[in-house]
């Protein structure tokens, strides 16, 4: 019996989302069509990274663009538009810098990316984005300033 490869998507996200019921629907809706998906919010991942950033303390993003570069495409999400954070533009479609990084490296490899648009409550419309135009992407300060704001808890890992 001959079964064609499933295609693998990359699902970029704000950590804001990982363990969230939202990043659950989301993942489960990808697979029920069909694709793997790999998830850097799943514990394994977290697990795998946190070896990676033990050894790669200054380079540790590349352990996210080397699972994308194995990945057929990609679904990212944005942080919530009704969170406001210090010195962070307070506008739609905010970008965190990882999700750029991430999302970048498909665009440099030409393979399909799609914003997981979900502004309209319980629809996810998927959108073919090519560049930044309709987003606003955040430096890395502005992204952790808006993970503290989702979760005043939020520790960025380093020393």
């Amino acid at each position: 019996m001959n079964r064609s490869k499933k295609q693998t998507i990359y699902f970029a996200h704000p950590m804001s989302m990982y363990g969230t019921a939202e990043e659950a629907a989301i993942v489960k809706a990808f697979e029920d069509m069909g694709f793997n998906v790999i998830n850097p919010g799943d514990p394994a991942v977290g697990m795998a990274f946190a070896n990676y950033r033990n050894g790669n303390p200054n380079n540790y993003m590349q352990f996210f663009v080397d699972l994308c570069n194995n990945c057929d495409m990609a679904i990212f999400c944005t942080f919530p538009d009704n969170v406001s954070a210090d010195g962070v533009p307070h506008v739609a479609n905010r970008v965190g810098a990882g999700v750029v990084t991430e999302i970048e490296s498909f665009w440099q490899r030409g393979a399909p990316t799609f914003w997981v648009n979900l502004a309209l409550p319980m629809m996810m419309d998927l959108v073919p984005i090519k560049d930044w135009d309709l987003f606003t992407t955040l430096d890395v300060p502005q992204t952790r300033a808006m993970l503290k704001a989702i979760n005043p808890d939020y520790r960025s890992g380093k020393s």
